[in-house]
């Protein structure tokens, strides 16, 4: 499919909801166990689609054969609560347990979640990206130059091991995969990018938005964590040694961060900029 084709949908953020304000309408969240087969989502979204507009909404499987779906909705009658929602959706044959909460002065909290899981089991915690930029401002403030050395240390140490964990997902040939690593890191919230291999063997990844220049206070001049992370994924994936350089960073006033990876022996060695 060629991009501007009437079929393609732009990409963007996924909308999260641990919470909600909106004090102009009524809310609720609404959680709902139901049956792991086929027909049981369709059948519970029919019946809420009489009374509510879904603003977000997930389902996962879960451990004892069932699954769980749960949405924040709009209430589209004055006169619905959320045990009159609650009833609705238990009139499907697939619900098997349900609960509903309504907001209190407009704001709504999933309070049945506890946290983030991946498919495969990883706890995971939502940060906003402008203040973790600003946390590593922070370090970088503090430590000066060692702040970078610090950040890019520990990003290093991160990527590697998350690509060990990615491992069973990556395949047998990780290598070959390091468009759909970026992905995954895209979909985490690290920043869209795009991967190249150079005429050399050298990569280089092109990022647009990456998370350490989510901050409006500019403290340093690299995308130091960043940088640790892509070379350690990349030297995990590959087995081999990188060297690596920011050439372009939009906390030195770029458009884009652009990184350079090359192999610590066999091709020269690349330095940051000064």
């Amino acid at each position: 499919m060629k991009m501007g084709d009437h079929h393609t949908i732009e990409r963007r953020r996924k909308k999260m909801f641990p919470f909600y304000y909106s004090p102009s309408i009524r809310t609720v969240h609404v959680v709902a166990r139901i049956r792991d087969e086929p027909g049981a989502l369709a059948s519970l979204l029919n019946n809420l689609g009489t009374r509510l507009n879904l603003l977000g909404s997930t389902s996962y499987a879960i451990d004892d054969g069932g699954a769980i779906f749960s949405c924040f909705g709009e209430t589209l009658f004055d006169s619905d609560t959320a045990q009159s929602i609650q009833k609705v959706a238990s009139r499907s044959p697939h619900v098997l347990a349900c609960q509903v909460r309504e907001s209190e002065d407009g704001l709504l909290v999933d309070q049945f979640h506890q946290g983030i899981q991946s498919e495969n089991g990883e706890s995971y915690v939502m940060m906003h990206r402008a203040g973790l930029a600003s946390m590593f401002g922070e370090i970088r403030k503090v430590l000066g130059s060692g702040g970078d050395v610090l950040l890019y240390l520990q990003g290093k140490s991160y990527g590697r091991l998350r690509v060990e964990s990615w491992g069973k997902a990556l395949g047998p040939n990780p290598a070959a995969k390091l468009q759909e690593l970026s992905h995954i890191y895209e979909a985490l919230g690290f920043g869209a990018s795009s991967i190249t291999q150079e005429p050399n063997g050298s990569i280089r990844i092109v990022m647009r938005d990456d998370i350490e220049c989510s901050s409006s206070e500019r403290w340093g001049q690299s995308c130091a964590f960043t940088r640790g992370v892509a070379e350690g994924s990349i030297s995990a994936v590959t087995g081999k040694e990188l060297t690596s350089v920011e050439t372009k960073c939009r906390l030195r006033g770029g458009d884009e961060c652009e990184f350079l990876f090359a192999l610590r022996t066999g091709l020269p060695a690349v330095k940051s900029p000064e």
